[in-house]
């Protein structure tokens, strides 16, 4: 009897860890990095493709549980937090790509990052944290876009965009 109960309250505490850990990205992580004064608009998202996810922990049966964020600064500025996953069966590469557009109308360069695996079950999805913070300025659009890239076939490596989302200062 008192083993069943340590089993239950054991089980009950893992639960409470996960859900707990499967939050992810939100409102406290802006204010944490820039300052809850300094914050103007938050966005919580995430992406999920067949071999490229944008999320956050914990990611399970292939998706991400917790959320990405998008924090908009009241100064003009906007950045993007979360985590990167590749979860391909076979050897594969994630990739992230940020554009920003200013009030004016330009973009910025694209910002990139990516993560690779050697193809599932090798262990753990392979995840890269990112932050990706737009220059000094006045933004009003974040672009994020998905690639998925599978190493050289002896040609060339195959990509292609599995995902594209654009969040708006203002609006939809």
């Amino acid at each position: 009897m008192t083993q069943n109960i340590i089993r239950v309250a054991l089980m009950t505490t893992a639960l409470g860890l996960v859900i707990n850990e499967a939050a992810g990205k939100d409102q406290n992580d802006c204010n944490n990095l820039f300052g809850a004064a300094n914050i103007q608009k938050v966005e919580t998202f995430t992406i999920n493709t067949d071999n490229a996810d944008f999320g956050d922990e914990l990611h399970l049966f292939g998706a991400p549980q917790g959320t990405a964020v998008v924090c908009w600064l009241n100064n003009g500025r906007v950045s993007v937090i979360g985590k990167l996953y590749s979860d391909a069966r076979e050897p594969h590469i994630s990739r992230i790509e940020v554009v920003f557009r200013r009030t004016n109308g330009q973009f910025t360069d694209i910002r990139r990052s990516s993560v690779a695996t050697q193809g599932l079950p090798v262990g753990p999805v392979p995840q890269h944290d990112i932050q990706i913070n737009s220059p000094n300025g006045n933004f009003d659009r974040v672009g994020i876009r998905l690639i998925s890239v599978f190493p050289d076939t002896g040609l060339r490596p195959r990509g292609r965009v599995v995902a594209e989302r654009l969040f708006r200062r203002r609006g939809n």
